[in-house]
């Protein structure tokens, strides 16, 4: 059986005690969690919180960047490719 305690994240300035956050791997998880009054995220969602935090107040990177950045740091052309073609779906659910 999994723990099912959850991440304990530090508590925001204003708050006096921590934030227990649960990471999930699908939207129907955090739901139930919620139903339980416990906080919860997908992963997914996490990460693309975080992205745009640490992205603000910059542009989104164009195709040209993404497959540059892609074949600088794939071993092989076939990786890049798969590389810059995950880069680019990303890059359009993050703005739908």
């Amino acid at each position: 059986m999994r723990d099912r305690r959850g991440l304990t994240v530090p508590s925001s300035p204003g708050s006096e005690r921590p934030v227990r956050l649960h990471l999930v791997p699908s939207e129907r998880q955090v739901e139930a969690l919620a139903r339980e009054g416990r906080d919860a995220k997908t992963l997914r969602s996490l990460c693309l919180e975080l992205a745009e935090v640490a992205a603000a107040g910059r542009e989104r990177a164009g195709p040209e960047v993404t497959r540059l950045i892609a074949e600088t740091v794939a071993p092989d052309p076939s990786l890049a490719e798969l590389l810059d073609a995950g880069l680019a779906r990303s890059a359009k659910s993050a703005s739908a």
